[in-house]
């Protein structure tokens, strides 16, 4: 499934439950998942890294969905950082 689907579909989903994914609630939202996700990486709670981490997008999906954001804006624009990164580093 492609970025854009999936954040189409917990788009979808959050606006049938009314889920709150403006700045603050949405903010919260991806902290609280992130938090989780360190916790399983050091082998906290029950869940595994990678569920938390589909868990972490699922949040900023969901947000992205929210203020209509593109998923392939926002990976155009991490790929411009990478390519900064890299001719910073030289790699």
């Amino acid at each position: 499934m492609e970025p854009q689907q999936i954040a189409d579909r917990i788009g979808k989903i959050a606006r049938q439950q009314g889920w709150k994914k403006d700045w603050a609630n949405g903010g919260c939202y991806i902290h609280l998942e992130v938090s989780e996700f360190i916790e399983a990486l050091r082998g906290k709670g029950k869940s595994t890294p990678e569920t938390e981490a589909g868990d972490v997008l699922i949040a900023f999906f969901a947000v992205l969905d929210h203020y209509k954001i593109p998923v392939s804006v926002v990976l155009k624009e991490a790929a411009k950082t990478i390519k900064s990164l890299e001719e910073k580093y030289r790699i």
